[in-house]
């Protein structure tokens, strides 16, 4: 099924080279992108966005087909191949899926106080997964910390919710069976032998002896693999890790932690761009205020909200980025645009046209509704485009999208009251989404927060976030950006 929110998660995982995800933290490296063997960004994008389409409701065979023959270009091939796509779905897949599953469950413990682990039930489930099989903890104990899975590659075990009544019943049945030395529940019949075992409820004070050793009362141990590291879901609201988390978790290592912090202040993700940088960005968002749509808890500190709601409330005359220049220093016949931009302001419905930069216009299209109308990316690369918004409101994330897809010379919104001017900027390039760059994520989540509680149409929401980001890319010279009172 569709999952938005674990399709945002794996679009903003940063793609790192195979050094730098070496060179992290276990507790970062769910939070990063690498294919072993793939060493070109392009190839590795190409992957990460089929890993994308998986929770974004695609075929999962077919996503597992696409990966192995990116997998084919560099080299890796045959059974290989099989092995490492289906593990990269799985672990990529999953771990979205978890990291706001999690929170989702901590949202309903009053409902659901305890949580059940299972396993996939067949031969390839690892013997400490196996060992956990049917067993039950009071939700969000520390000790899912440890178990909630995925907690090892390839994990493919679930949490089942329930009610304490539930559990409670299962429990008392489990220790029954146990009396009269059965191993098994008759629903766990298609398990393999070995994994036949009934419910055990654990009391808080027995799973905090869980937790804190390590180990079920069998002995089997449930550490986590050095290479895995916790989960991404350990801080509430924070699906990565900060400086202030990691620090707390490796006090007992200082001189091990400075030594990674050195390495991060140095070594670049991409250019300009330091491992640092990246862990900065979740420094963010300290105090609880705002809860988006999807019911994703968004901590803004008062400042950030502030400087938020002054983006969205920000109506007048704007110029952001570099000084623009006037349309006929680039474009013959300027003035039809002008000409179009005047009879179209106050239509109802969108319109919208393209000219090429000799004057020659390419398309006219006016829209069947109030809003969308829809111009052929084709014609507006190179070329100056115009469409007006009848609602009033600013470019939108769909425009912005588009700008980066075309790379037009320039993209005109006319409303009833101004005329918006939006330019590729140094830091654009041909094909760029918006959901391609990591550090305007956090920004959109808390927008959107802020933009709910505000309040108003989804019109009105869609136009408060697009501010927004209107100013930050403006900002980060991903566009130039001119605001002008009509």
């Amino acid at each position: 099924m569709p999952h938005d929110e674990a399709v945002k998660r794996i679009a903003s995982l940063p793609i790192v080279s195979r050094e730098v995800m070496q060179g992290l933290l276990p507790e970062l490296r769910a939070h990063a992108f690498t294919v072993s063997g793939l060493t070109k960004a392009s190839q590795l994008s190409r992957v990460k966005k089929l890993l994308e389409s998986v929770p974004a409701g695609a075929n999962w065979d077919d996503a597992k087909k696409q990966v192995v023959g990116e997998l084919a270009t560099a080299g890796i091939t045959g059974k290989e191949a099989q092995r490492r796509a289906e593990t990269l779905l799985r672990t990529t897949a999953f771990r979205a899926y978890a990291a706001t599953r999690y929170q989702v469950l901590m949202r309903q413990t009053d409902v659901f106080p305890f949580w059940q682990y299972k396993t996939a039930g067949d031969g390839r489930v690892r013997p400490a997964h196996t060992a956990l099989h049917n067993r039950i903890f009071p939700a969000g104990h520390p000790v899912w910390q440890r178990i909630f899975p995925p907690w090892g590659w390839g994990c493919r075990c679930l949490v089942v919710p329930l009610t304490k009544r539930t559990a409670e019943q299962m429990g008392v049945q489990g220790e029954e069976l146990r009396a009269k030395g059965e191993e098994s529940l008759p629903a766990d019949g298609g398990l393999l032998k070995g994994q036949r075992q009934a419910p055990i409820l654990y009391t808080p004070q027995e799973a905090d002896l869980i937790e804190q050793s390590a180990r079920l009362p069998g002995g089997i141990s449930i550490e986590v693999e050095p290479s895995w590291g916790r989960a991404p879901w350990s801080e509430k609201g924070n699906l990565r890790p900060s400086w202030a988390y990691l620090e707390e978790l490796y006090k007992d290592d200082a001189e091990a932690f400075a030594a990674f912090r050195e390495w991060a202040e140095k070594t670049e993700i991409s250019k300009g761009r330091t491992v640092g940088m990246w862990i900065d960005g979740a420094r963010k968002f300290k105090q609880p205020m705002h809860r988006t749509s999807g019911g994703l808890l968004i901590d803004l500190t008062d400042a950030e909200d502030a400087e938020i709601r002054r983006s969205m409330a920000d109506r007048s005359e704007l110029r952001l980025g570099a000084a623009m220049k006037p349309l006929k220093d680039d474009m013959a016949g300027h003035e039809q645009v002008a000409a179009f931009e005047a009879e179209v302001a106050k239509d109802s419905h969108e319109n919208g046209a393209t000219w090429g930069l000799d004057g020659n216009e390419r398309e006219r299209v006016r829209s069947e509704f109030t809003e969308h109308v829809t111009l052929k990316t084709r014609f507006m690369h190179g070329a100056v485009t115009s469409h007006s918004h009848p609602n009033g409101g600013p470019p939108s994330l769909v425009d912005l999208n588009n700008l980066f897809d075309a790379m037009p010379v320039e993209m005109r919104i006319i409303t009833a009251d101004h005329l918006h001017r939006v330019r590729p900027g140094k830091a654009a390039r041909p094909q760029l989404r918006l959901r391609d760059i990591p550090e305007l994520q956090p920004l959109l989540q808390a927008s959107g927060a802020v933009a709910e509680s505000l309040g108003g149409s989804d019109s009105r929401k869609g136009s408060n976030i697009a501010a927004v980001v209107l100013d930050w890319l403006a900002r980060n010279d991903y566009i130039e950006y001119e605001r002008i009172p009509r």
